[in-house]
């Protein structure tokens, strides 16, 4: 297993989330929002790969952990080995694990077990803490000891101090490091693990409601004026893959593809973006051939050409940049865009599942014609301006 080393910048991570927003597009519901939509709270959007940024070279760092909290794992199925080998028989290697689950996902996310702050019973060290708080005129060495940036300041020992009384003292500040950096790892870890259980519990259920959705690929773009002075503004995934979550032994959580699942367009962002039907259809199809096994989030190049073929088919001007190139430094995912921008970043997010959209909007549908019939209605399609989306595509599509 290798840990990811690109970041996304377009979906904010959830320490960011109350200051963003995300207009015009609602992954909740699949439909066009007239208002912005706040992210954080009750928002669709699990976690990015940008909320892993600031913790991975952290967690990477040797001795800190035993094993990595959180894993990327290469997909199954590289071009290169699955030469010869059938598509099911891949699916069925990438969904047989034995005894390691951990063979069969995508992603390996731990759940890190708080731990007490190191102490010493040494003279030596608690004579060493006490001076600091002294000198910091802090009532207590406590606070200190929790700071890496105080620790990075620590005052230094006494070199006239006994070598075993200096060793000691050093072991002791160093403890208190790896501690630190431990803990906060865990903090921003934790968030994410517990949001991904509790979606993956509502999820499992055979009449649950919602599922579970790995986007991606991003396009951003800001559209034309509607003439009221308002621009809808895209900002979506391209690609979507329905996964599911495991619980393993040790308590990790591992998401993979579900089984019997495929690739799919996000129709509701190829919609805003084209009307071209014979561009979009198309784009389906060469999408609907792609491989779930051969794809992983932790590698990009699996899904990038598709993105970049998208990016120029479906909108003119349209271009895409890797998050893994030179180029991608210039991009300020805060500035609106005119022209389309599609980047190989990823999220996880929940939805309702179309089953149940289609249901939802077909009793509103019945609601509207008892309403009108009721009414005296002699013109039901005139009467109805604004039929719910999916009945729109379960009459015309």
């Amino acid at each position: 297993s290798a840990l990811a080393d690109y970041f996304m910048r377009e979906y904010p991570s959830l320490n960011d989330a109350r200051e963003a927003v995300v207009q015009e597009f609602d992954m909740s519901t699949g439909q066009s929002n007239d208002d912005a939509v706040e992210v954080g709270g009750d928002s669709p959007l699990l976690f990015s790969l940008g909320d892993f940024q600031s913790i991975s070279a952290s967690a990477s760092e040797a001795g800190l952990f035993s094993s990595p909290p959180f894993s990327f794992y290469a997909a199954s199925a590289s071009s290169s080995a699955a030469a010869g080998t059938s598509p099911t028989a891949r699916a069925r290697k990438f969904f047989t694990a034995g005894n390691s689950p951990a063979a069969s996902c995508w992603l390996r996310l731990t759940r890190i077990k708080p731990e007490e702050p190191p102490t010493s019973a040494s003279p030596a060290v608690q004579h060493y803490l006490e001076s600091w708080a002294s000198q910091r005129k802090h009532r207590s060495y406590k606070r200190l000891v929790r700071s890496l940036d105080a620790l990075n300041h620590a005052p230094a020992v006494d070199a006239s101090m006994p070598a075993r009384k200096q060793k000691e003292i050093r072991a002791h500040l160093k403890k208190c490091k790896r501690h630190v950096k431990r803990d906060s790892i865990r903090r921003k870890l934790e968030p994410l693990y517990n949001r991904l259980f509790e979606i993956a519990q509502t999820t499992k259920a055979a009449d649950a409601f919602e599922e579970l959705i790995l986007g991606l690929g991003n396009a951003r773009m800001v559209g034309d004026d509607d003439g009221d002075g308002n621009a809808s503004v895209i900002n979506g995934p391209l690609l979507e893959i329905r996964v599911e979550v495991e619980l393993a032994p040790d308590g990790a959580l591992l998401v993979r593809p579900c089984e019997h699942t495929g690739v799919e367009l996000n129709r509701d962002v190829v919609g805003a973006l084209s009307t071209d039907r014979e561009v979009i259809s198309s784009l389906h199809r060469a999408v609907g051939e792609m491989e779930t096994m051969a794809l992983s989030p932790g590698q990009p190049g699996t899904y990038s050409a598709m993105l970049k073929r998208i990016a120029v088919e479906i909108s003119s001007g349209g271009r895409f940049v890797s998050t893994q190139s030179s180029a991608y430094a210039n991009v300020n995912p805060g500035r609106s865009v005119d022209r389309l921008l599609v980047t190989d970043a990823w999220c996880f997010y929940h939805r309702p599942k179309p089953s149940s959209v289609w249901a939802r909007d077909a009793q509103t549908l019945a609601d509207l014609v008892s309403k009108q019939q009721a009414a005296g209605s002699r013109s039901l399609l005139s009467s109805i301006q604004t039929p719910p989306m999916a009945s729109l595509s379960l009459t015309h599509g």
